[in-house]
């Protein structure tokens, strides 16, 4: 054929997409393929050093790293070094980005990047490109982290249905310069380049391998020429992608490409060995102009929307892990700071290593997702435990005996990693202090934010003393001053069919200094007999507080919400109902309900059949809180509890949701959800956030391009609320907290609704086909704030960060009477002549963290069978020391959120967080901790028009507000941090 009058420049990229268990667990996908992989690359590149391979999942590559020998290590060390072998992305896992929230995202990075660190040096792996090339949709959250990171570029695979090219109908919409959130002013600090190539399998070239004919090459070459053709003269370069899902490289076939082309110059397409950080650079030097994707309507959803809900238990199991990472490893640091870094610190930091790589691992997109088989989570959750019984090692280390009280769900089945039957879980509410046993209980109460918590709810399940109905409780705190208390007996199933357990729940309010403990004394004893319950009040039923009125009418259903403060009344009327999954047809495969996706039959939404006026309620009243519990469906184990605190300041409210196991003898599987139909006038607009950063507007029937979504399909309608819905109107505003990952819509005006569980009776045929037909009883938890837009987000955010690291119980084992020791005692402060000083209220302590470079998790439950462990040498020399600590601070409001002062940039003061230490050095980092700031050069990607749904934000009139800044004085340091940034820092201590 005639050549082209332009020619082509083809990066081909050798890589492979190893899932961090799916269809397989760690173990077995390790075994069966991970192992070959690795070994095959790095034996292929070692033969050929022109070659060059992409990997991607640190968690399978510290597996393999441990099992060579130092003179294998040595060459695979020259092969990183000498850019054959190059690590992308180079988190323990891809994560997801629907249902994994910011803060695991950073933390799974991080160990990632630093694991590498520790075994190459600090400067010559430093991950510069974000890889997410499978994961399920993709927020405005991560391309803002990564370009935190120092990352250069985004890749990603998935985009919603018809939006290929609508970004920019030409030339170049599937490449762009990602602008993501509307609250950074400081553009150059968050505009990452980012390339949508859809699916991620291919061979060199096409798919004709090895039997590629001269015929099939020239096609090829065309059809690069073809794709490059609007940019002939400003950046003729692309790329081919070869690998799959644990793909083993195809050296010989890359090899054969590249020969040929070489001896055909008149196709004019020179092919080279590439890898993502090459391949970017090339791009760059085109010195090519990009549109700019800015806010608003700048994410990629929906995609697939049922597994924003799918396996829900596991959800919170990884939510409630993450949260025990954080309060242990911030008392650590504590106490690690405030004298040596002992070797006792030092076994400490090594354990919490542990329980940091379960989190990692359960962020993979097939794990938070809910999208693996029932034999993976037992895995999955595996890891968990076994970490978190770690980090709970260490907490009662460091309080002096006190063992933790921990939330963790009962399940069958837990040892068996091959069957494909769900597993049997219970959800028993509130965390189990299983430690305090008798009628004398010491408690110690742990803040791990840097806020004051005053009279702050602490809810905890005891040990039932006896066999007594009812039990009395005294509670009071380290003054000796009693509190109010509200305890009552509960009980709750068997996961594996025995007699339900017995429990006392106890309510009380803590005050707790900011990153402090508190002690508490529990005194029980039986209470005379209940008198018979009292049948259910006629008329109406009204819960209420200094700040907030709820109205029930005489079924118990919440039927109005009225904001006392702001004056502000809402008629509402919230139900739990459900949707019959649609099924698979001979034209409309999509339309299957599973896993992954959400379809229904018919688009409409059904009332359990025991949802009838006479269904049963009561009314509690106590001192800590009022609850109407009403039970909507027996039969499926559904009940809907609305309470309401008596001292709650922000004015919030909550509903606790009970379900399962869920009645499907009409063979028809049921996704059951909570919805609030009111007279908000919301204009058909609700708002969910993006991987708990800032809201996005959503609209019924309106996708991300605009492009349209038929409205009468809620699977289509729905997105991911990683914590946070809102729907509103310019003078009201509902905001909605979730305990964990859910999806949400809005099916009409008024109305906002999201998905709490699944039980499906057929797989959706998208890999993992097995039937999400969950047995469980769930119980999740559900927080809402009314008011008026300004008051109601500005106390959005302060909610959101109490109720994702909550105020930590810890209990004394046993039962004592006797006056406490000095190790015993229930008063506590890590340094308590000295108290931290809070924080801004806009500003957040994300990780406080003590760094040891040991990560070795050799003899867990799940390690690898018959592994072969080489020692791993001391980490490198270059990399962050031991002991150095590790802080990130984050603005928790997004820009036009709550009032002026919660925007305004939030000024910390580093000295007081460490009373009694003086600083040493204080040096920023990249985001993920792998670059000190002054080492990141960034690409700064030319820039054309901003797209068309979007704003050109930046500058403006004063120029953008830098953030991160440290300003250093005679006897302060200070950092400043404007909205939604996050600031990242090694701080070490003089002697």
């Amino acid at each position: 054929p005639a050549p082209t009058n332009f020619h082509v420049e083809l990066h081909m990229i050798e890589h492979t997409h190893d899932d961090v268990g799916w269809i397989k667990t760690i173990p077995d996908y390790y075994t069966s393929e991970v192992r070959n992989i690795i070994t095959t690359a790095t034996e292929g590149l070692a033969q050929n050093r022109t070659r060059r391979f992409t990997y991607v999942e640190v968690a399978f590559f510290q597996l393999w790293w441990r099992e060579q020998n130092a003179t294998w290590r040595e060459e695979v060390k020259r092969q990183v070094q000498d850019g054959q072998l190059e690590f992308t992305n180079a988190g323990w896992c891809m994560s997801d980005e629907a249902t994994s929230h910011f803060v695991d995202q950073v933390d799974q990075m991080t160990i990632g990047h630093l694991w590498l660190q520790a075994q190459f040096g600090r400067l010559t792996v430093v991950p510069s490109i974000g890889w997410h090339i499978d994961p399920f949709g993709h927020t405005t959250g991560t391309p803002f982290l990564f370009a935190k990171m120092g990352f250069n570029a985004f890749q990603f695979g998935r985009s919603p249905e018809n939006s290929n090219n609508l970004l920019q109908p030409a030339p170049d919409g599937n490449q762009f310069v990602w602008r993501p959130l509307s609250s950074v002013t400081d553009n150059t600090m968050q505009d990452i380049f980012t390339y949508y190539h859809e699916g991620y399998y291919g061979g060199p070239p096409g798919s004709c391998g090895k039997d590629c004919t001269d015929k099939d090459m020239q096609a090829y070459a065309a059809a690069k020429h073809a794709e490059l053709s609007t940019r002939a003269s400003t950046c003729p370069v692309t790329l081919e992608m070869v690998g799959k899902d644990f793909a083993v490289p195809n050296y010989p076939s890359v090899d054969r490409a590249i020969a040929y082309f070489e001896s055909h110059p008149e196709l004019n397409v020179t092919a080279v060995y590439s890898t993502p950080s090459a391949f970017y650079e090339r791009m760059h030097a085109c010195n090519t102009s990009w549109e700019v994707f800015a806010p608003p309507d700048n994410d990629f959803f929906p995609y697939w929307t049922g597994f924003f809900t799918s396996q829900p238990i596991f959800k919170r199991m990884v939510r409630v892990a993450s949260g025990l990472f954080h309060v242990a490893r911030v008392q650590h640091a504590l106490n690690a700071t405030l004298s040596a870094l002992s070797p006792a610190s030092v076994t400490q930091a090594k354990q919490l290593n542990v329980l940091w790589q379960a989190v990692g691992v359960t962020q993979h997109h097939d794990g938070v997702t809910g999208t693996s088989p029932p034999f993976t989570y037992v895995d999955y959750r595996m890891r968990l435990n076994y970490g978190s019984d770690l980090a709970a090692q260490v907490l009662t280390d460091i309080l002096g005996g006190f063992v933790p009280c921990l939330e963790r769900p009962t399940c069958a089945n837990n040892n068996n990693t091959h069957t494909t039957a769900q597993s049997h879980c219970i959800e028993g509410g509130p965390a189990l202090c299983a430690a305090a046993t008798g009628t004398d209980i010491r408690l110690k109460v742990v803040n791990p934010l840097g806020w004051q918590r005053d009279n702050e709810v602490v809810e905890i399940r005891l040990p039932l003393p006896s066999s007594s109905p009812a039990m009395l409780a005294t509670v009071k705190d380290d003054a000796g001053q009693a509190v109010a208390t509200q305890v009552r007996v509960v009980s709750v199933p068997s996961a594996t069919g025995g007699a339900p357990s017995c429990y006392l729940a106890l309510a009380f309010p803590a005050s707790v200094a900011p990153l402090g403990i508190s002690g508490y004394t529990v005194s029980l004893q039986p209470a005379p007999a209940p008198p018979p319950p009292p049948p259910p009040p006629s008329g109406e039923i009204v819960l209420e507080s200094d700040t907030t009125r709820l109205n029930f009418d005489a079924a118990g259903r919440l039927v109005g919400v009225t904001d006392k403060v702001g004056g502000l009344s809402m008629s509402v009327n919230v139900s739990l109902r459900y949707y019959t999954p649609g099924v698979q047809s001979a034209k409309a495969k999509s339309s299957i309900d599973g896993t992954y996706d959400f379809h229904t039959a018919d688009g409409l939404c059904r009332s359990f059949p025991g949802d009838t006026p006479t269904a049963l309620f009561t009314v509690t009243r106590g001192a800590v809180f009022d609850e109407v519990t009403r039970v909507v469906d027996a039969d499926s184990g559904v009940s809907l509890a609305t309470r309401l605190y008596h001292n709650r300041s922000d004015g919030a409210f909550v509903m606790l949701v009970t379900v399962g196991p869920v009645d499907v003898r009409d063979n028809l599987g049921k996704d059951v959800i909570l919805q609030w139909n009111t007279s908000i006038a919301s204009a058909g607009t609700f708002y969910t956030d993006g991987s708990g950063m800032e809201l996005m507007q959503r609209k019924l029937g309106d996708g991300t391009f605009h492009q349209e979504i038929d409205p009468t399909k809620p699977g289509d309608n729905y997105y991911p609320t990683t914590v946070l819905a809102a729907l509103g109107s310019p003078s009201q505003r509902l905001v909605w907290l979730s305990d964990r990952s859910e999806g949400c819509g809005s099916m009409r005006d008024g109305s906002i609704e999201k998905m709490v569980f699944r039980r499906l009776l057929k797989g959706d045929g998208k890999g993992m086909n097995v039937p999400l037909n969950n047995t469980d009883t769930m119980v999740s938890r559900h927080t809402f704030l009314f008011g008026a837009p300004e008051s109601t987000t500005s106390a959005m955010r302060q909610a959101v960060w109490r109720d994702y690291h909550p105020l930590l119980t810890a209990a004394l084992p046993g039962s004592s009477a006797a006056a406490p020791t000095a190790d015993t005692s229930a008063k506590a402060t890590v340094n308590a002549a000295d108290p931290l000083s809070a924080l801004p209220r806009n500003v957040l302590l994300q990780t406080l963290q003590v760094l040891v470079n040991d990560w070795d998790s050799v003899g867990a439950p799940y390690d690898i069978p018959n592994h072969t462990n080489v020692p791993v040498p001391a980490a490198d020399p270059t990399v962050l020391p031991d002991g150095t600590v590790l802080l990130r601070f984050h603005h928790v409001y997004a820009s036009g959120e709550g009032t002026t002062s919660d925007t305004a940039p939030g000024v910390v003061d580093l000295a007081a967080l460490f009373p009694g230490r003086q600083l040493g050095t204080v040096t920023p980092l990249s985001l993920s901790a792998a670059q000190e700031l002054s080492r990141m050069n960034r690409m700064a990607w030319k820039t054309g028009t901003v797209n068309a749904s979007g704003e050109a934000k930046g500058a403006g009139e004063s120029g953008p507000q830098p953030s991160c800044q440290l300003v250093a004085g005679s006897t302060t340091t200070t950092l400043t941090i404007t909205p939604m940034d996050i600031c990242t820092l090694a701080i070490t201590f003089k002697s």
